[in-house]
């Protein structure tokens, strides 16, 4: 194997750190977005919570959560091992540093280094909401399973609900879910969405975007009165932050 000046991970294989610090004998550092694992995912397969990641086949069997938690601890205990093979460790946000800090305990190596952000178009746009347009309220993540798209679909069901007995208002409100789709798992995953849509009799209420360019969604920025994001444990969430800067300078 030649030897490397130095070997930069902005990918997240952190089990590649001891190759390249012990057999190449070269500097290791890396920038983490989302760690591969987390005390908070742990808590959850002991809680024997459903989620997109703890299937409800494993969530109501007690010996298959013993196994998968028993498997996340070993899995967890190796992450920090190799972790610790990094000389400079860099992370996007506090939250990935408070789990990288726990997991990897090399505080003294860690430097919190946000991710540049493209806000200059976004400063530029001004408000096209009237006030007898319709009422967008706007989702821009793509079309995986932790971006937690279900959840809006039914809060929208709820505030149909609330709005039961003021129609006129409710006939107003319009969830747009814009996203990208990376295959055909994913383009499923709006099949079905689509589907729950239906279900809920949201159909009229609900539009979804896919793969839209950005000049459209810019015109969506502009034409959205609010934003929704529904993953539980966003790592940064940068289209929550683009969506706050389109509200702060378009009015």
């Amino acid at each position: 194997m030649s030897i490397q000046d130095i070997y930069i991970d902005t990918t997240g294989f952190a089990f590649t750190y001891p190759i390249f610090r012990y057999l190449a004998q070269c500097p290791v550092g890396c920038y983490v977005h989302y760690p591969t694992i987390t005390s908070a995912m742990m808590r959850r397969v002991q809680h024997r919570i459903v989620a997109y990641n703890n299937s409800s086949l494993i969530a109501r069997n007690p010996l298959f959560t013993w196994i998968k938690l028993l498997y996340y601890k070993i899995f967890g205990w190796l992450y920090g091992v190799v972790g610790r093979c990094a000389d400079v460790v860099m992370v996007n946000g506090s939250w990935t540093e408070g789990h990288i800090a726990e997991l990897w305990a090399v505080p003294d190596n860690t430097y919190k280094v946000y991710p540049p952000c493209e806000v200059s178009e976004l400063k530029r746009l001004r408000s096209l909401v009237k006030d007898s347009d319709p009422i967008n309220i706007l989702s821009v993540a793509q079309f995986r399973p932790e971006k937690d798209h279900p959840l809006m679909l039914q809060a929208l069901y709820e505030l149909r609900n609330l709005l039961i007995k003021n129609e006129l208002l409710w006939h107003r409100i319009k969830l747009i879910l814009v996203g990208s789709c990376r295959n055909a798992e994913d383009e499923e995953r709006v099949r079905n969405l689509k589907d729950l849509a239906k279900h809920l009799s949201l159909e009229d209420s609900v539009q979804f975007v896919v793969n839209a360019p950005y000049a459209q969604l810019l015109r969506l920025y502009q034409t959205s009165t609010m934003g929704l994001h529904a993953m539980w444990n966003e790592h940064f969430g940068i289209s929550t932050l683009l969506f706050i800067y389109s509200l702060l300078y378009k009015w």
